[in-house]
């Protein structure tokens, strides 16, 4: 069974603390995953970058929304 796993990710920071938290679902998963990534500009071509060196285990999908515009809450 799939596990599906949505992640919300923006800027420098924020995607240092992904890269630890993706690190270590990778090591304790026993079912394929599914990553949704919700992120910003800059933490997407972290992430893209991220995902296209690292050695990705087998049944493992990634999918990105990108966010372009700010939105705001009032």
């Amino acid at each position: 069974q799939v596990i599906h796993v949505a992640v919300v990710c923006a800027g420098h920071s924020a995607s240092r603390q992904v890269v630890t938290l993706i690190k270590s679902i990778l090591f304790h998963r026993r079912n394929p995953l599914h990553f949704h990534f919700i992120s910003d500009g800059i933490a997407e071509k972290i992430l893209t970058y991220l995902f296209q060196t690292w050695a990705i285990p087998a049944g493992m999908q990634v999918h990105e929304i990108v966010i372009t515009q700010r939105i705001t809450l009032y």
